[in-house]
């Protein structure tokens, strides 16, 4: 059976004008009580799109049962608009016949790691969610899978400042 883990690496930065630390979290939510990788447990679920056939700036959303450590995630970022979040989606399969396998036991299939910047952030009594946009507005490493040339690019302005090698 094949699973999915997403590892979340989120930097939350200071406030301008204000000095502190960076705050890192790296966080997978599948390994339930174990650190995989480097990555704590948390529980959350993330919603949205990494990118569109359109090239959209579609929006991605990190789902926290409301507890104080989520807080901290809001306002260590400043509400999330100081935050910056790489994504890897992992695809892992184990061959253990154990009814509850460890991190050990599973192998990986498949990976995709995408970057976002934080926009915003919203909560009630029982969600926290962390909004976030991809930070390469539509394009990402297999995305248009393709490579940007005079051909595939259409007619520019004249004051475009595109360089084709």
């Amino acid at each position: 059976m094949i699973n999915i883990v997403n590892m979340a690496n989120i930097q939350a930065y200071p406030q301008p004008g204000l000095v502190g630390p960076t705050l890192g979290f790296a966080l997978q939510n599948f390994f339930q009580g174990e650190t995989y990788e480097g990555h704590r447990f948390a529980s959350f679920s993330v919603q949205g799109a990494s990118s569109q056939l359109n090239g959209e700036n579609e929006t991605l959303a990190l789902l926290f049962p409301f507890s104080s450590f989520a807080l901290t995630l809001v306002e260590s970022g400043n509400g999330n608009k100081l935050s910056s979040l790489t994504l890897k989606t992992r695809w892992v399969e184990t061959n253990s016949t154990s009814p509850s396998p460890s991190s050990a036991d599973y192998l990986t299939m498949s990976e995709y790691t995408s970057y976002y910047i934080g926009v915003g952030a919203s909560y009630s009594e029982t969600t926290i969610e962390l909004r976030f946009k991809s930070a390469m507005d539509g394009v990402n490493g297999v995305f248009p899978a393709g490579t940007f040339t005079r051909r595939n690019s259409g007619q520019l302005p004249t004051n475009s400042r595109i360089n084709f090698k």
